[in-house]
């Protein structure tokens, strides 16, 4: 899993990607197709920013995750 979160740490400085990591306690539920968009919106706002997500991966990374 550690060569994985390497990979998603240099594939995270392409212009094209990001990376956000949610929170297991905020939650990830949708009610239904229709809120789809609402709910990727939310859980956008819940999730850690681009920056502390890569810190988060390394850290998994670091720790043999």
């Amino acid at each position: 899993m550690a060569e994985q979160l390497h990979h998603l740490v240099k594939v995270s400085r392409l212009p094209n990607v990001t990376i956000q990591v949610l929170r297991f306690e905020a939650g990830a539920h949708l009610a239904d197709s229709t809120r789809l968009s609402a709910a990727y919106d939310n859980l956008r706002m819940l999730a850690r920013s681009p920056a502390e997500s890569i810190k988060f991966v390394k850290e998994l990374s670091a720790h043999g995750a």
